[in-house]
């Protein structure tokens, strides 16, 4: 028979929700072997980190490096959106998602919305959500966001795991993936 199933997480370190864990590299293992379609682009790693994670397979495991030193006390969320297959049949896992603290609990609010183009008011699909602590209108021209996530094909996004904090809340058509806002080059949104 064919093969329709996408792969199945079978275990992963951290695990889903784990507390203390203080490794920059994550393990993500699977019931069968998988490829990566487009994991570089699509994978969503929030509080961001300054350098692009290193993707690895190893037999049945997805190893991810982080690629630097992690914030203390700080949950952090992994989104892989469909950027992994099974290898015969490139069944896609869709919305793997996993989160972890460096310290003793795990943030769990949350921020979901959609994204509409104000023209036409169709669904604005890639778009990066940006989350700022700060209260400055300028932060979205000078610094990274203190929380990220991507719209799917529908506009929709998800901040997940966030600490009870008040944001100011952004939406930017990236050309550029350097997630700050240079005027006149991308298309921007955000929320009074």
């Amino acid at each position: 028979l064919k093969d329709t199933i996408p792969p199945v997480m079978i275990y992963s370190l951290p695990a889903n929700n784990q507390t203390n864990f203080k490794d920059k590299i994550i393990r993500v293992t699977f019931n069968e072997l998988i490829k990566m379609e487009g994991l570089n682009e699509k994978f969503v790693v929030s509080p961001p980190v300054s350098k692009r994670p290193i993707f690895r397979m190893k037999g049945k495991t997805l190893i991810v490096d982080l690629n630097e030193p992690l914030k203390q006390n700080t949950t952090y969320s992994l989104d892989f959106k469909d950027g992994i297959v099974d290898n015969n049949e490139g069944n896609r896992l869709k919305d793997l998602r996993l989160a972890f603290s460096t310290g003793p609990t795990i943030d769990s609010l949350c921020i979901v919305g959609y994204v509409k183009d104000a023209f036409n008011l169709e669904p604005v699909k890639n778009s990066t959500i940006m989350l700022y602590t700060g209260k400055s209108d300028t932060l979205v021209y000078k610094k990274r966001p203190d929380f990220i996530a991507k719209t799917n094909s529908q506009g929709f996004f998800a901040v997940t795991n966030l600490p009870a904090d008040s944001f100011k809340v952004y939406a930017l058509s990236e050309v550029d993936n350097n997630m700050k806002y240079p005027a006149g080059v991308d298309s921007i949104a955000f929320l009074d």
